[in-house]
């Protein structure tokens, strides 16, 4: 694996993309990330540590000054995209995370 000690203790936002019927929301969430040698992390509020799979690593970007305020002040960003459970066919492939979709949306 790629060396990612760059990564350690950056603030790092997870930007997570939903299509409800036609329309995309967003949800950005953000923390501190955390590299040990072999896993990447990002420690999230209520103690969620969200592990970051070794397939995203490469869609880890530096966030721009133009973004740093929207993305929560993070350093890098991870964007990934998530969908309806009840309409998933392979549960068995879900990741638990522990986040949950904000309901004001």
């Amino acid at each position: 694996m790629k060396d990612l000690s760059y990564l350690n203790e950056k603030r790092m936002a997870l930007v997570l993309w939903y299509n409800n019927r036609g329309e995309d929301e967003v949800v950005v969430y953000a923390g501190k990330s955390l590299y040990d040698g072999v896993k990447l992390i990002i420690l999230l509020k209520d103690n969620i540590n969200f592990e970051i799979n070794p397939e995203w690593i490469s869609r880890i970007k530096l966030v721009t000054p133009e973004l740093k305020k929207t993305l929560l002040d993070a350093d890098f960003c991870l964007s990934l995209s998530v969908g309806d459970m009840s309409e998933n066919k392979l549960l068995d492939k879900l990741i638990t995370t522990g986040l949950k979709w904000p309901k004001d949306r």
